[in-house]
């Protein structure tokens, strides 16, 4: 191509950013909804950059460790933009964009400290992750959307459902105004540290959480031997196995798309064979809120259960770190009475010896170590009072992280498996089956828990008043000591007199000291010295063993007959509570409504056989046969293409078969490209399809019988490299987790990558416009020789100078926008050649590789050069 030909093609779309990477690019996406790109790299296995688009700045990096190195990666965004899922190998990792952005806030949550500290690297623990069976090959996550307001027409208990959904999701997602206030939860408040808290939480375990208005979504992921779908990328919904067993898929190559109503999925995964499978799920549109409701219900009750499991340890270890000062106090006083042979009794006994018989002859050794310890610099009153008050900041500081992050999160765990039970018992058609009894123990389980976390705040509380009489007594008797043998009036009495305790304290210090002697050979399963000479059990109940702890102990305070610690002569630890909750929730979650298939078989279909065909799959939203429109060849048709439509409505070329019906229109569609060399071939597969001459039942699938296909043929000289669909779906917004868009479609392009004489071209051209044939159908497609010359189309880049405006239809020609990125020699690995398109963003990356090195193109496809440029053209002219 001469220099001269060149200048001829416009050249469209403005640069954003061009970048040169070391290796090869791996699973590189676009964010649905915002200025963001993720993409791993062949040199960083472990490894995915988090970027942004706009100004190339890195917001975190996404490393994992417990991958091999040499494991491949797959990633896909969320509808809404807010979670990354990342693959490696048989690991599945979900993480928020909000706590990769904000490392900070999430570093600080749960340990007690405010401290909001910037953080220069960003924190790469998922919020979920679980392993599958197989290796993971492909992954796919798409939401519901609405119905068209104008090509589809809901029946009457669709609009029914719609209405009752519409009251009903406000019941459930009022659960979090209902709980107590607390930090754990969102509540307009005006005090810093209570939003500070909740900042906390936001960022960490329940950012962009589902809730049960948020419109359902299924992520897929592809495995070697089987489809696993999660609903709202959590909950386990189904495993389909693939219909060749015996044989595993291995390519990466896989592409999957999702009808608008989930209840189609679409996978191509085997390329040697040209296999596509379609995969029919009836029961996500019929039972979509139900599943929608219980789907939200689990991602809440997974991540109270998860800060559940995270706090435990956090907050026994904060409990361990209070008590250190007094156990640091009292190790010398063990010492000493080692020293004088006083072994023959735990040193609970020795102190209520020491209380009750002070100096006599048959405890002389003990006074003598008594007022050894009393009279030491470590006693000093001073001393004791900076203790004292450590001990009680410290204290508070324990109970307040109990509180929050074990209290809250249980009184939302407990509401939410209420509203959970009786959201399923609601649905459920019989009154009595094996699910009742589960639910039953899930609830039973739970209450469980919240009696234990009560339990511990008692006792966390009780633990304060015990400690401070124990320490208001030691410095009693610590100037009592130093008080004895001193003149009447000396300031020694005087400090005594002020530092007496009354009675009263005597009495409770007498009642909780412990009779049990401290077991040295196993001191690092034991409990803190502090806590075994007062009687706490504190660590017991945060601990894995032992499962329960008796209460009352030494405590003979009496108990009202409401308190909690009265229901059970025995309590469950928290620890063993939270593992019977989390037992009872994963055997609920297996099959709450026990409604879904076992097995589903796919419908195969086998395209046409070409050596490194590329293939790219859609799905569009079309017109329903009963919906309020005009028929084909009406006398209204040529004035309804003046607007521009917003759903698929494909042009049937005319053909002889009878058994066709006049309308072919269908509520949903999936298209296929297949591409090699310089033509595409364009398959377009009813979905759903509705047979106006029978009556069937709403969960049936009737087979379409035919699909309909078309061609596209480029220069003669160009060579295909990669192909895509350029679609705004309508619906993948930051807002996509309260709604599902208007129903209506946006702009739907294809994009072609290819390469004609040395150099690496981008082209865009729409495809409404074709002329479809219509073909019987059979499981083998039709080849592209084989299409009639009706519904081809030459595809001519735009010419220097010509508006889009100016170009006439003609029925042999589509017209596209092109733009030159990059040059090719015989360095470069053509097959590395990659597009990525985002039409919601409006954007799309092209990567191409040579020496070892990507070269990475990123393009605003709805804003050109040229215009700017004419822009300022004009202005020049005004000037002159």
């Amino acid at each position: 191509m001469t220099e001269e030909e060149v200048v001829r093609k416009k050249q469209c779309f403005t640069s954003i950013e061009s970048r040169k990477l070391l290796g090869s690019m791996d699973a590189f996406h676009l964010c649905p909804s915002m200025d963001l790109v993720v993409f791993g790299s062949t040199a960083l296995s472990k490894t995915h950059n988090l970027f942004r688009t706009v100004s190339w700045q890195q917001v975190a990096l996404i490393h994992n460790n417990d991958v091999e190195e040499s494991s491949s990666s797959k990633v896909c965004w969320s509808p809404n933009g807010r979670w990354i899922a990342v693959a490696h190998d048989t690991l599945v990792s979900l993480y928020g964009v909000e706590p990769l952005a904000n490392p900070a806030a999430g570093a600080s949550f749960g340990n007690g400290n405010n401290n909001n500290s910037s953080s220069t690297s960003s924190t790469t623990e998922p919020q979920h992750s679980w392993h599958t069976h197989y290796p993971v090959i492909g992954l796919s996550w798409s939401h519901v959307g609405r119905d068209h307001p104008t090509a589809w027409k809901p029946s009457t208990d669709e609009e029914e459902e719609d209405v009752f959904w519409s009251y009903q999701q406000h019941y459930l997602d009022k659960a979090i105004e209902l709980l107590p206030p607390s930090a754990y939860h969102t509540e307009d408040t005006e005090d810093e540290d209570h939003l500070q808290h909740q900042q906390h939480h936001k960022t960490t375990t329940s950012t962009a959480l589902p809730e049960c208005k948020t419109p359902l979504s299924v992520l897929c992921v592809s495995t070697t031997h089987e489809l696993e779908f999660y609903l709202h990328g959590r909950y386990p919904l189904l495993k389909v196995k693939r219909k060749v067993a015996s044989q595993a898929i291995t390519t990466t190559n896989v592409k999957m798309t999702t009808s608008n109503d989930l209840t189609h999925f679409v996978v191509y995964s085997e390329p040697s064979s040209g296999r596509v499978s379609f995969y029919h799920f009836p029961f996500l549109r019929k039972d979509r809120y139900p599943l929608q409701a219980i789907a939200s219900l689990h991602s809440s009750i997974v991540s109270h259960l998860n800060t559940l499991q995270q706090s435990i340890p956090e907050v026994l270890n904060a409990w361990k770190s209070s008590l250190k000062p007094l156990d640091t106090k009292l190790q010398p006083l063990l010492r000493l009475l080692q020293n004088y042979g006083v072994t023959d009794k735990a040193l609970g006994a020795v102190l209520k010896q020491f209380i009750l018989v002070g100096h006599t002859g048959d405890s002389s050794e003990l006074a003598n170590a008594m007022d050894q310890f009393f009279t030491s610099v470590q006693m000093n009153d001073q001393l004791l009072q900076r203790m004292v008050r450590t001990l009680y900041g410290a204290l508070a500081n324990v109970e307040s992280q109990a509180r929050r992050t074990l209290l809250s999160p249980t009184q939302a765990l407990v509401f939410q498996i209420q509203e959970l039970s009786g959201f399923v018992q609601f649905y459920k058609s019989d009154g009595a089956s094996p699910t009742n009894d589960i639910l039953q123990e899930l609830l039973d389980a739970s209450h469980s828990l919240w009696i234990s976390v009560e339990y511990l705040l008692m006792i966390i509380v009780e633990s304060r008043f015990r400690v401070r009489d124990f320490c208001g007594y030691l410095r009693h008797a610590g100037s009592e000591i130093k008080a004895r043998g001193t003149a009447a009036q000396s300031v020694q009495r005087e400090n005594a007199k002020k530092r007496r305790v009354p009675e009263a304290v005597i009495e409770r210090l007498l009642a909780c000291l412990s009779n049990t002697k401290l077991d040295n050979k196993n001191a690092e399963k034991q409990v803190s010295l502090s806590e075994h000479i007062l009687s706490i059990s504190v660590s017991d109940m945060l601990k894995e063993t032992p499962n329960f702890v008796y209460k009352g102990g030494g405590n003979n305070r009496p108990e009202s007959p409401s308190s909690v610690a009265g229901l059970s002569g025995r309590v469950p630890t928290v620890a063993h509570a939270t593992n019977q909750v989390v037992d009872a929730a994963k055997t609920v979650f297996v099959n709450p409504l026990a409604n879904i298939p076992s097995s589903i078989v796919p419908e195969d279909v086998l395209l046409p056989s070409i050596n490194h065909a590329i293939v790219a799959l859609h799905t569009r939203v079309g017109k329903q046969p009963t919906a309020d429109e005009m028929w084909p060849g009406s006398d209204t048709e040529d004035e309804s293409e003046e607007t521009e439509k917003t759903y698929f409505s494909p042009r049937v070329a005319d053909h002889c078969y009878s058994f066709l019906p006049k309308s072919l229109d269908c509520r949903q569609w999936s298209i296929i490209l297949q591409a090699s060399d310089n033509v595409i071939q364009l398959f377009s597969f009813p979905l759903g399809w509705e047979d106006p001459t029978v009556d069937a039942d709403d969960d049936a699938d009737i087979d379409a019988p035919f699909y309909l296909t078309s061609k596209l043929v480029l220069p003669p000289d160009a060579s295909i490299r990669d192909i895509g669909f350029y679609s705004d779906d309508g619906k993948s917004s930051l807002s996509s987790g309260n709604d599902s868009g208007g129903g209506t479609e946006g702009r739907q392009k294809l994009g072609i990558l290819l390469e004609e004489s040395q150099q690496l071209e981008l082209w865009l051209t729409t495809y409404d416009s074709l002329m479809w044939q219509a073909v019987p159908y059979e499981s083998i497609l039709m080849p592209h020789q084989e299409v009639d010359g009706i519904c081809c189309r030459n595809v001519v880049a735009i010419a220097q100078g010509v508006e889009d405006e100016e170009l006439e239809s003609e029925d042999c020609v589509v017209y596209a926008q092109s733009r030159i990125v990059g040059e090719t020699d015989d360095s470069m690995d053509r097959t590395s050649s990659k597009l990525w398109l985002s039409g919601s963003r409006g954007v799309c990356g092209v990567a191409r590789m040579s020496q070892g090195i990507t070269f990475l193109e990123l393009l605003d496809l709805e804003e050109h050069e040229f215009e700017d440029e004419d822009e300022e053209e004009y202005e020049d002219e005004d000037k002159d």
